[in-house]
């Protein structure tokens, strides 16, 4: 085998090694690629996912709180109406009260006025008895004084009895206004009670939503990990696959290099009369 085609030989060898090589690493980052690629889609689709999740997390809870905020509406409705209705007893009781002041008052005019005119009686009745203070035992001055006696006595036992009617219609009042007053004790405690109970709902929900939330953004930012070594070994797989395209190309480069040097061996007489066990001689 003369050097010419000793040369052409070995360089086509040569080139088709790299060639095959170059091939074999372009279809080896081809194939990584579509891994890649695919690592990358479901990496976007599970940012989509959790993000849709996130999004409905946050709507959930915004009804949650809605409803929590409806509840303690209602519950300072309740509270105010009923606060409203006992404050009415509070003040009707209050009148009640004034009113039973007034009649006292009325009553112990009236009374006076009586004293007044039974005085006025007494002292006719005594000039009538004094006139005829002998032998008036039997007569009518005695009566009318056992009579005056006898009015006034009655006037004192009424007067006593409506001031006690009086008295008692005043404490039955103050009673009210108490009871009263202890039911809106008992609706502030129980009012404030229902206010720490949505408070400490409140303070669950948002725990509750800060833990999904947490979560999801670990999830997610598991999937941009992800997303982000797919991106890696994409650019890895590019540069094998841009490798392997250099290798394809030197390997031309080899195959044509051997022609040029096989044409120029031929070109200075070395021919065929050499082959390639006696080349070691030159």
């Amino acid at each position: 085998m003369g050097i010419s085609t000793a040369i052409a030989a070995g360089t086509a060898v040569v080139s088709a090694g790299v060639g095959i090589f170059g091939l074999s690493e372009q279809q080896e980052g081809r194939e990584k690629q579509d891994e890649a690629t695919a690592q990358q889609v479901a990496a976007a689709k599970e940012q989509a996912r959790i993000s849709a999740l996130q999004a409905q997390l946050s709507a959930q809870y915004a009804g949650i709180e809605a409803g929590i905020t409806s509840k303690a509406s209602e519950q300072s409705y309740a509270a105010s109406s009923a606060s409203a209705d006992i404050n009415q007893g509070v003040i009707g009781a209050e009148r009640g009260i004034e009113s039973q002041k007034r009649s006292a008052m009325e009553l112990s005019a009236k009374r006076q006025q009586l004293e007044i005119i039974r005085n006025q009686q007494r002292a006719r009745s005594l000039g009538l008895t004094t006139a005829t203070a002998q032998g008036a035992a039997q007569g009518s001055g005695l009566q009318g004084a056992y009579g005056q006696i006898s009015g006034q006595t009655g006037v004192n036992i009424l007067g006593v009895q409506q001031n006690l009617e009086v008295g008692r219609n005043i404490f039955d009042l103050n009673r009210t206004i108490s009871d009263r007053r202890i039911d809106m004790s008992n609706l502030q405690r129980q009012y404030a009670r229902q206010q720490a109970d949505v408070t400490t709902e409140q303070a669950g929900a948002k725990f509750q939503y800060a833990q999904a939330g947490a979560d999801l953004a670990t999830q997610y930012a598991a999937a941009g990990g992800n997303l982000a070594t797919a991106q890696g070994l994409s650019s890895a797989a590019q540069g094998q696959i841009s490798f392997g395209g250099s290798l394809v190309n030197t390997a031309g480069s080899i195959f044509n290099i051997g022609q040029v040097g096989a044409k120029f061996a031929g070109g200075i007489g070395f021919g065929n009369s050499v082959d390639v066990g006696s080349a070691t001689s030159f």
